[in-house]
């Protein structure tokens, strides 16, 4: 690279210009060898960075997807903890069965989930007033 720049600073660029032929030659070959050689280096790890490209991309999107379960799962449990709490106070003061476990089952606790599945949850009307907007909204997109 060096010998094309400086064969070419030498020539003359006004009136008359001449230029030795053979070092001009000589210099853009050399010019051309450098260049296929970064030409071979780059292109040999071309491929291995485009399947490295498609890997990132689909890293980023189970990252995205992976948050919004997060969120979801959060929304959930808020969810079950307002039932919990709802079922505590309709359940004869206790929330507890005679044998002193609790008396609700999985899908009281988890109406989204159960929906999901294709159970049916008596009085699920009353249970989603106790939602409010976001988690409403976080649940209908959940169950399509």
């Amino acid at each position: 690279m060096e010998a094309l720049e400086s064969a070419i600073l030498r020539v003359p660029v006004t009136g008359g210009a001449r230029a030795d032929v053979q070092a001009v030659k000589e210099a853009l070959n050399s010019a051309v060898d450098v260049l296929n050689a970064v030409e071979g280096s780059v292109q040999f790890p071309l491929p291995k960075t485009q399947s490295m490209e498609a890997l990132l991309s689909q890293l980023a999107e189970t990252a995205a997807q992976e948050r919004a379960l997060l969120e979801e799962c959060g929304d959930l449990l808020s969810v079950a903890a307002s039932l919990e709490h709802g079922s505590d106070a309709i359940d004869s003061g206790t929330g507890h069965a005679p044998d002193g476990k609790k008396s609700k089952k999985y899908e009281e606790l988890f109406p989204v989930e159960t929906k999901r599945f294709g159970y049916v949850i008596p009085q699920a009307k009353s249970r989603e007033a106790a939602l409010d907007e976001r988690v409403k909204k976080k649940a209908d997109r959940y169950c399509k």
